[in-house]
């Protein structure tokens, strides 16, 4: 089976039902996500998570994959994107930077931002991003990292699409996976 993922750049709400839950009837306390205890970002005082989203796997709605940006400039985007992964319907988390996406994970690019967290049918997990440079030039890319194992680890940055001048920037990306 092809899998096809579009990157849409308008906003999609897409709402699906779960037979699971029961699994939710009791609220549980907050749960931190991320620690920022990853020591390759500068990380300035203040928050450091934003723009956070959240998708659930259509083969296990226990299992989630959120992501966030990690070490959030104040002057837009982030040093990296974090990948959290729950297989226990957010009780506990675990958390990682997507790789080579970004200088500080081994990327070309200086800053990432937006992300976006989808899975395909097949419980395949996505995470769509910007990246761009700020200071060694315009060049501007939407990304996708793709995890076979459900966010144990991440392939990628593939660019789906990338322009060398923020004449034709991007914002508020979405995915929609070929389910």
């Amino acid at each position: 089976m092809k899998l096809r993922v579009a990157v849409l750049a308008s906003f999609v709400v897409l709402v699906g039902s779960t037979t699971a839950t029961a699994a939710f009837t009791e609220p549980s306390p907050p749960v931190r996500v991320s620690r920022d205890a990853d020591t390759r970002l500068d990380l300035p005082a203040g928050e450091h998570q934003a723009e956070p989203h959240v998708a659930v796997d259509p083969t296990n709605p226990l299992h989630l994959v959120a992501t966030a940006h990690e070490g959030r400039f104040f002057d837009g985007g982030a040093q990296s994107i974090g990948a959290y992964v729950s297989w226990d319907g957010g009780r506990t988390w675990s958390n990682q930077l997507l790789p080579d996406l970004t200088v500080k994970t081994g990327g070309v690019w200086e800053r990432a931002t937006d992300p976006v967290a989808g899975f395909a049918a097949d419980g395949t997990a996505y995470i769509n991003s910007f990246a761009f440079n700020r200071t060694t030039g315009d060049e501007t890319a939407v990304v996708v990292h793709r995890s076979d194992d459900g966010g144990v680890t991440w392939e990628g940055p593939f660019v789906v699409d990338a322009s060398d001048t923020f004449r034709q920037s991007y914002d508020k990306n979405w995915m929609a996976i070929d389910n």
